[in-house]
């Protein structure tokens, strides 16, 4: 028997549960826990004989939700960190919350990147930071879950590095690889120290430990073997080395990608 989890989008909940997923939404953690209540119960009577779920799709485990589980930044990995960097932050009502703006797309050099522990005293981090105390201590009845994490499981969330590093800076960052391939790896560095600062700081806030790590790397489908293996493998095999098990998310067509991604540290069948 193949065991599945669906879940449905914010339109759908915004259509036919008249649902609205705004700025409260995102940044009030106690709001956003009973909306996902009501969202889960709105759910469960359109579909009552299907594992069908209010989730975020391939960040949350079904398994290892419990009741009055409270999400602090609850928000897109690369997002969290591009806001952090000066993107705008933008709401809509129907679907999911994005970033407005290229935070590094003048970049030239990998001196002007702010330091891991410059990253962590970012207001939009500290904000976070503050939420998730200020949910333990008001909501001692509740599961707090922190940023970079979606349930009780331990297993962190990032998105892969070329999906990063476009969010960031472009569809450039594309002809970047082959008219600047050092710096592009050396942003791709600077991405992964982040992502591995973040996890660590924000496990340890949450006495959560890291079972392992998701990583949503969508736009890797893009790249050929040879610019995957070139710029993306190294620097997942980190990510495998720091935290162990791995579990890529890919979309599209991504046959290509696997003799590269079977090379690096982390990778399970």
């Amino acid at each position: 028997m193949i065991n599945i989890q669906a879940s449905v989008s914010k339109g759908w909940l915004h259509r036919e549960g008249g649902f609205v997923f705004d700025s409260r939404y995102y940044m009030d953690p106690y709001y956003r826990m009973k909306q996902d209540e009501a969202c889960h119960e709105f759910v469960k009577k359109a579909f009552p004989d299907y594992p069908v779920y209010n989730m975020e799709d391939n960040l949350v485990q079904a398994e290892y939700v419990v009741p009055n589980m409270l999400l602090v930044g609850a928000i897109q990995p690369n997002m969290i960190i591009a806001a952090a960097l000066g993107a705008e932050f933008v709401f809509s009502e129907d679907r999911d919350s994005d970033v407005k703006g290229f935070p590094l797309k003048d970049i030239k050099d990998t001196d002007d990147l702010p330091g891991v522990s410059e990253v962590l005293e970012l207001p939009f981090i500290k904000n976070l930071e503050h939420q998730f105390m200020d949910a333990v201590h008001s909501h001692s009845d509740c599961t707090v879950i922190p940023p970079f994490f979606w349930d009780t499981s331990g297993r962190a969330t990032i998105h892969g590095i070329i999906t990063t590093s476009m969010k960031f800076i472009g569809q450039e960052i594309f002809t970047m690889m082959m008219s600047e391939p050092e710096l592009v790896k050396g942003i791709h560095s600077w991405i992964t120290d982040v992502y591995i600062g973040l996890i660590r700081h924000f496990s340890d806030l949450g006495r959560l430990p890291v079972s392992m790590v998701h990583a949503g790397e969508c736009s890797g489908a893009m790249l050929d073997e040879y610019s995957y293996r070139e710029f993306v493998t190294p620097f997942m095999s980190r990510i495998g080395k720091e935290f162990g098990a791995v579990r890529l998310h890919s979309c599209g067509n991504s046959d290509h990608i696997m003799d590269p991604e079977k090379g690096r540290q982390g990778f399970s069948n």
